[in-house]
């Protein structure tokens, strides 16, 4: 599409379109890219307001209120019984016995199934907690 320009058409001044600019009937292409843009430029904050609120943390649920609540019992918990050995997910008594993956994979405790039977049995210096 050629953009308007304007080209002195007499000694006065006057000035017109390029031959084709604008056709006939009164359309002008220009005004019409212009109406189109405002009409995508209102759509705009809309659209932005939508991603927004969808992507927002507002709509995120947790999986369940129940899932929570485990969560916190479970800090609580260690927090009373663990972290006087365990602080920072280190071990104080036994340096290799730490929390950390590495750690307990290389002690085979790698599931959480196996998690659950030393805490609640013990193993080896740690007792169990039930």
């Amino acid at each position: 599409m050629q953009l308007a320009s304007l080209i002195p058409n007499s000694a006065n001044g006057t000035c017109c379109f390029p031959k084709g600019a604008v056709k006939q009937g009164g359309h002008n292409p220009i005004v019409q890219k212009q109406e189109q843009w405002k009409f995508l430029k209102s759509l705009a904050p809309p659209l932005v307001a939508a991603a927004v609120l969808t992507l927002s943390p507002i709509c995120i649920t947790p999986v369940s209120d129940a899932q929570t609540l485990d969560v916190q019992k479970g800090a609580a918990l260690f927090r009373k019984t663990c972290i006087g050995c365990h602080d920072a997910g280190g071990n104080i008594i036994q340096p290799g016995a730490t929390l950390f993956t590495k750690d307990l994979q290389r002690n085979g405790v790698d599931t959480e199934e196996e998690i659950y039977r030393v805490t609640y049995f013990g193993k080896g210096r740690m007792p169990g907690f039930w």
